[in-house]
């Protein structure tokens, strides 16, 4: 029977994070070896394209109101304060 983790577990979130984590530390680590033929692939390209958007995903799961921030920010939203008379 397996031994108890030391750590308790963490949310559906954090342990997505932690696995993503572990894969690209692991695929940095193995990576190296075949820089030169992985540069070249197209395919290894969507691979990491896609590793990374899925971790910027899981970073936002994890805290929303920064991913919401940085949506409004790069779609060019003003943020206006209903409740100044201004309307400054």
């Amino acid at each position: 029977m397996p031994e108890a983790p030391d750590e308790p577990v963490g949310s559906l979130a954090e342990e997505t994070a932690k696995l993503l984590g572990t894969l690209a530390e692991w695929v940095r680590h193995h990576a190296d070896a075949w820089e030169a033929d992985l540069e070249a692939c197209p395919l290894w390209q969507e691979v990491r394209s896609a590793v990374a958007d899925l971790g910027q995903a899981v970073n936002d799961l994890l805290d929303p109101a920064e991913a919401d921030g940085r949506a409004r920010s790069s779609a060019g939203f003003q943020t206006i304060d209903l409740d100044d008379p201004e309307g400054t």
